[in-house]
């Protein structure tokens, strides 16, 4: 993708974010419940937005795989521990957003329990080929 595109969405979802803490900020003043839930809108809005990029991030991870087959593995790996890595931020950063700071870092750290438990057979993998290096 053209990095002027991927510019004006940037500009454009950064936009809508400043907006929406503008207006958020404003309600919050006013002391209006719906404060919280304009910001939370925007932030639905801007999530919605990097699905859209998501058929790009995994067709570039389907054509490096078929043109290393031997990495497959390992590129799997790697993209699915993104995957719950930015779903377990964006929520995290959602609570903390909400006041609910502690709730947030629990889920973080569930979040990279998990990516570890999911890299165990990559790591497993990475010491073997180690070991047999040094054995020969």
């Amino acid at each position: 993708a053209c990095f002027w595109v991927l510019m004006e969405i940037a500009v454009k979802y950064s936009a809508v974010a400043i907006v929406a803490i503008l207006c958020g900020s404003m309600l919050k003043d006013i002391k209006s419940p719906f404060s919280t839930y304009v910001v939370l809108v925007a932030g639905i809005g801007i999530i919605i937005a990097c699905l859209n990029v998501l058929p790009t991030v995994m067709g570039f991870a389907d054509r490096i795989s078929s043109d290393l087959p031997e990495l497959s593995q390992g590129i799997e790996v790697v993209f699915k521990v993104c995957g719950i890595t930015f779903v377990t931020r964006i929520c995290a950063q959602t609570c903390r957003d909400c006041g609910e700071g502690g709730l947030g870092m629990k889920l973080e750290l569930l979040g990279n329990l998990l990516a570890v438990v999911l890299s165990l057979p990559l790591i497993e993998t990475v010491f073997l080929l180690i070991t047999g290096l040094l054995k020969t």
